[in-house]
């Protein structure tokens, strides 16, 4: 989808604030100098699948609800909730690159 050289890292990490999350999956991008338009066009197609500040705690609700019917059964251990959330982050430098494009407006 993205037209840049991208390298992808994944890790499973401990409980923590933020997503909830057994594994999480990174892409590092490097967005090249004569794409930027074109990334940032194409960028317009993911910003509706980040993940709200509200899902995140509407995620973090049904995990305590869980939880709390598991407490309930004495030990009885249901599944994992499968859930999915998105974050995008950028560099300074990949930042700065992205606001170098003024007749493109990300909606």
């Amino acid at each position: 989808m993205f037209p840049l050289s991208y390298r992808r890292s994944c890790r499973l990490i401990p409980h923590r604030n933020g997503f909830p999350k057994k594994t999480e999956i990174f892409f590092f991008f490097r967005i090249d100098d004569d794409r930027v338009k074109e990334f940032r066009e194409q960028l317009t197609e993911l910003v509706p699948l980040i993940t709200t500040t509200n899902q995140v705690k509407e995620d973090r609700k049904k995990i305590d609800e869980l939880k709390k019917r598991r407490a309930e059964r004495k030990g009885d251990t249901p599944n994992l909730l499968k859930m999915c959330g998105v974050s995008l982050s950028f560099s300074h430098k990949g930042l700065e690159k992205v606001r170098r494009v003024p007749d493109m407006v990300v909606k």
